[in-house]
C-alpha cells in the first residue's frame, strides 16, 4: 500500500508539474529566464576543459574532414535503425526525453508538452511551426517595407493549411532513386530556395558529386543521413521521412469528394508535396535532401533566399566566385578557360537583375553543359522550377531548330525547364555568372580560425595569419565568416564584410611588401567569404592582414529583446536551438583566440622576468668585484633597483592575471576562418597578434597607403594617406576629426546595442 500510494503521489506531482510548465509556456506574459549573455557564459564555462589550441596549423588532405563526417553519419544511422527495429517503430526525429511508444499517446498533449523539451530536433509533425519558421523580429523593424511584404507573403504560403505524412503514406511505390540521378528530377515547391535547387541541378548532372552527400539510409525504418560542408568542416544531418503536404487530411478538409478520391487527388505522390519534389510521382530523394539541408540550418525559412554558388560550397566543400558579365575582359578567353572546363572541376550559375524574354530576375539558373558545334557556341541552362524557359533564339519551337541541330545538340521540345542559348546571347541577357571550383584528393587544406573585431572606420587587424610556403604551386586563399543563416534573427545589429591583403615578408630584413589582394566582389550580397586565386605561389613567407567592416542592419531591437519577444510567444525551444547555434558556432574561434593571446602575454612576461633576473645576476657579480670603498654605495643602488624591478614584475603579473580572467565576448566581432587550398604538403599557417607582440606595433607602410582599396573598406584615414593626397592643413584636420568622431560613435552605438 505505501508503495502504491507513493507511486500515485509521484504521478500527481508529475502531472501538476507538466500542467504548470505548459501554462507557463502558453502564457503571453511568460518571462524568459535566460539572455544570450547568460547562455554564452554557460557555454564558455562548459568549454574551459578543452584541449590547448596551437597557434600553428599544418596542411591536411582536403578529404580528411569529409571522411570523418561520413564515418560518424553511417554509425549514427545504423544505430538509429537498430534501436527502431528493437521497439518496432519507425524513426521519428524528436526529443531524446520521450520514448517512441509515448509519442503515440495523446497526440495533442504531446504536441504541447514538446514545447518544454530541453533538446529540440526536427519533428515536423509535432513541432510544425518551429521547423517551418525562424525566430520572429518585432513588427516595428521596418527597415525595408518591400522586403518585409515579400517575406510576409512567402511566410503565409509556407504556413498555409496542410498536413504532414510519412513516405509510405504519400507514395504508392516509393524509391529514393529511380533510374539514377538527373537534373530533370528536381522541381521547386513553395519555398524560396531556387539557389539551393539550382546547385542540386548542376550536381545531378554529375551524380557522383551529389551521391557524396547521401551517406546512409534505411528506407524501411525511415532514417536518412546526409553530410554538408559547414563553416570550414563537414557536418552530419539526419532526418526522418515525414514530409509537408499542401492540403489537410480528409477529416479536416471541406470537400464533397469521397475520402479515397480526395486522398488520391491531394495527398498522394510528389505533386502533393509543399516544398521541393521529384518529377517522378514515386521518387523521394529531392524532398529529403532539402529537408536535411533545412534542418542543418534550423528551419525551412532559413534557406529562403541565397546564392547557388554558396549552396555548391555547402554540398561539395568547394569555393565560389562571381563576376559581372559586363566586367569580363576577354570573352573568348572566358569561354575557353572557364566554360569549356566544366568537366574539370568547375560548375556555373547565372542570374539577372530584371525579368526578360521568359527569364526571371533575382532567380538562379544552372548551366548544365557547354558545346561548340559547327562554329557556334552554346550553353544549356536549367530553371530549378522544372518549367518556364527562355523564349528567344533557340528556344523551343523557334526557327533555328532543324532536325540536324536537334540531333547535334541532343535536344527535344517540352516545358521541362531546360533550354539552349548561344554564347553571344548569354553575354547580352545575363548579368552575373558564378563559378564554383571543386577540389579532388590531390589537394590539401590548411584551416585556421580567429575572432576578429570590427571597427569604425574599418582598419586592418593586428590579428594576422602568417603563411610558410615550402613548395611552389597553386593556392586558393579564402577568408570566411560564420554563415548567419544558422542563427537567423539573432545574428546581431550589424552586417559584417571581410577583406584582406597579402604581403610578402623578406626573410632577411623582415620588410613587408604588397603581394596580392582579392578582387572586389561584384555582388555586394556575397558576404560570407572573400577569396583570391594565386596561380603560382612561390616558396617564401607571407602574411594575411584581415579587415572587418560593419554596417548597421537598421534594427531597433537588440538580441535580448528579440529573444524576450519570441519567449513571450511560447518559442522557448526554438530560442534554445538558435542560441546554441550561435554560441557553439563562435566558440572555437573565440576560445582559440583567447588561449593564443594568453600564451603570447605569458611568453612576454616570462621574457621580462628573465631579463630582470639577468640584470640582478649581473649586478650581483659586479658587486663582488667592487672594492671595499664603493661597496656600501653599490649595495644601496642595487636595493633600489631591485625594488623598482620587483614592482614592475608585480604589475606585469597583475596585467597577465587580468588578461587571463577576461572572458571571450560575442559582441561586435566576427568568427573568421582562413582556408588555404594548396598542393604543398608542408605548408603551415600561424595565427599572430602583432599588437601584443610589440608595444611599438604600427601598420606596415605598404598597407597604410590607399592601395587596392575596396568599397567596403574605410578611406585609409591615416596621417600618411592625408599627406599623400596633399590636403591643406585645415582639410587634414577635418579629415582626422571625422575619423575620431566615427570611432566615438562606434563606442556609443555598441554600448547602446548591447
Amino acid at each position: 500500500m505505501p508503495e502504491t500510494f507513493a507511486a500515485n503521489t509521484n504521478k500527481k506531482e508529475k502531472s501538476s508539474a507538466r500542467k504548470a510548465a505548459l501554462e507557463s509556456v502558453n502564457s503571453k506574459d511568460a518571462k524568459l529566464t535566460f539572455s544570450i549573455d547568460h547562455h554564452w557564459n554557460s557555454v564558455i564555462s562548459a568549454a574551459e576543459t578543452v584541449s590547448p589550441f596551437e597557434a600553428t596549423v599544418s596542411a591536411v588532405p582536403v578529404s580528411e574532414s569529409y571522411n570523418s563526417a561520413v564515418v560518424e553519419c553511417k554509425a549514427r544511422v545504423k544505430d538509429i535503425a537498430r534501436q527502431c527495429r528493437d521497439v518496432n517503430s519507425r524513426f521519428r526525429d524528436r526529443s531524446q526525453y520521450f520514448s517512441s511508444s509515448l509519442m503515440y499517446i495523446c497526440t495533442k498533449f504531446i504536441r504541447s508538452l514538446y514545447l518544454v523539451a530541453e533538446t529540440r530536433f526536427f519533428d515536423v509533425w509535432l513541432n510544425k511551426s518551429d521547423c517551418l519558421n525562424s525566430l520572429q523580429i518585432p513588427d516595428d523593424d521596418d527597415s525595408d517595407k518591400d522586403e518585409d511584404s515579400e517575406k510576409s507573403s512567402e511566410k503565409a504560403g509556407r504556413n498555409q493549411t496542410g498536413t504532414v505524412r510519412r513516405v509510405p503514406a504519400l507514395f504508392d511505390k516509393p524509391k529514393f532513386f529511380k533510374d539514377g540521378l538527373s537534373a530533370g528530377d528536381i522541381e521547386q515547391g513553395s519555398e524560396g530556395d531556387c539557389w539551393f535547387l539550382a546547385a542540386l541541378s548542376i550536381l545531378a548532372s554529375n551524380p557522383s558529386l551529389l551521391e557524396r552527400i547521401m551517406v546512409a539510409r534505411d528506407e524501411t525504418v525511415g532514417v536518412y543521413g546526409f553530410v554538408f560542408f559547414r563553416d570550414g568542416k563537414w557536418i552530419t544531418s539526419i532526418v526522418d521521412d515525414q514530409l509537408f503536404v499542401n492540403f489537410p487530411e480528409f477529416s479536416d478538409a471541406s470537400t464533397a469528394l469521397p475520402q479515397e478520391e480526395y486522398e488520391r487527388t491531394y495527398l498522394r505522390g510528389s505533386r502533393a508535396l509543399k516544398f521541393a519534389r521529384c518529377h517522378d510521382e514515386n521518387e523521394t530523394w529531392v524532398p529529403l535532401v532539402e529537408k536535411a539541408y533545412a534542418k542543418a540550418h534550423g528551419d525551412y525559412e532559413a534557406i529562403s533566399g541565397g546564392f547557388g554558388g554558396e549552396a555548391v560550397e555547402d554540398l561539395t566543400g568547394s569555393i565560389c566566385s562571381n563576376i559581372l558579365v559586363q566586367d569580363i575582359l576577354d570573352t573568348d578567353k572566358f569561354w575557353n578557360e572557364e566554360f569549356m572546363r566544366m568537366n574539370e572541376g568547375k560548375v556555373f550559375f547565372t542570374d539577372m537583375f530584371n525579368s526578360k524574354f521568359g527569364l526571371f530576375g533575382g532567380h538562379e539558373y544552372c548551366v548544365l553543359a557547354a558545346k561548340e558545334v559547327n562554329g557556334k557556341r552554346f550553353l544549356l541552362f536549367r530553371n530549378p522550377w522544372g518549367n518556364s524557359e527562355w523564349n528567344g533564339k533557340w528556344s523551343d519551337g523557334s526557327a533555328e531548330w532543324t532536325p540536324e541541330w536537334m540531333t547535334l545538340l541532343g535536344h527535344r521540345f517540352g516545358d521541362d525547364g531546360q533550354f539552349w542559348m548561344e554564347y553571344d546571347d548569354v553575354l547580352k541577357m545575363w548579368d552575373n555568372i558564378s563559378i564554383a571550383t571543386l577540389f579532388d584528393d590531390s589537394w590539401l587544406m590548411v584551416n585556421s580560425s580567429a575572432e576578429l573585431k570590427a571597427s569604425f572606420p574599418a582598419e586592418f587587424s593586428a590579428t594576422v595569419f602568417d603563411i610558410d610556403a615550402t613548395k611552389e604551386g597553386p593556392a586558393y586563399i579564402v577568408l570566411s565568416q560564420l554563415d548567419t543563416r544558422y542563427f537567423k534573427s539573432i545574428e546581431g545589429a550589424f552586417e559584417y564584410r571581410l577583406t584582406f591583403q597579402i604581403v610578402k615578408i623578406d626573410v632577411k630584413t623582415g620588410a613587408e611588401t604588397n603581394f596580392k589582394f582579392p578582387p572586389v566582389s561584384s555582388l555586394i550580397d556575397l558576404t560570407r567569404s572573400t577569396k583570391v586565386h594565386v596561380k603560382n605561389l612561390p616558396v617564401g613567407k607571407y602574411r594575411v592582414y584581415p579587415k572587418v567592416s560593419a554596417t548597421p542592419l537598421g534594427r531597433t531591437k537588440n538580441i535580448d529583446e528579440i529573444i524576450e519577444y519570441n519567449g513571450k510567444n511560447g518559442l522557448q525551444s526554438k530560442i534554445e536551438a538558435v542560441v546554441k547555434s550561435l554560441t557553439l558556432g563562435k566558440q572555437v574561434s573565440l576560445l582559440r583566440t583567447q588561449k593564443l593571446k594568453k600564451d603570447v602575454v605569458d611568453r612576454i612576461e616570462k621574457e621580462k622576468q628573465k631579463n630582470v633576473d639577468a640584470d640582478n645576476e649581473e649586478g650581483k657579480a659586479k658587486d663582488e668585484h667592487e672594492d671595499q670603498v664603493s661597496n656600501a654605495e653599490t649595495k644601496d643602488s642595487n636595493e633600489n633597483e631591485s625594488e623598482a624591478e620587483t614592482n614592475k614584475t608585480d604589475n606585469s603579473e597583475n596585467d597577465g592575471n587580468e588578461n587571463e580572467n577576461q572572458k571571450p565576448s560575442h559582441k561586435l566581432s566576427v568568427s573568421a576562418y582562413l582556408r588555404i587550398y594548396t598542393k604543398d604538403p608542408l605548408m603551415k599557417v600561424t595565427t599572430r597578434f602583432l599588437d601584443l607582440e610589440s608595444a611599438t606595433y604600427v601598420l606596415p607602410e605598404c598597407l597604410a597607403k590607399p592601395y587596392g582599396a575596396d568599397p567596403t573598406a574605410d578611406l585609409y584615414l591615416t596621417y600618411d594617406s592625408v599627406s599623400d593626397f596633399k590636403l591643406s592643413t585645415s582639410a587634414s584636420s577635418s579629415y582626422l576629426k571625422q575619423k575620431s568622431s566615427l570611432a566615438a560613435f562606434s563606442k556609443i552605438h555598441v554600448q547602446k546595442e548591447f
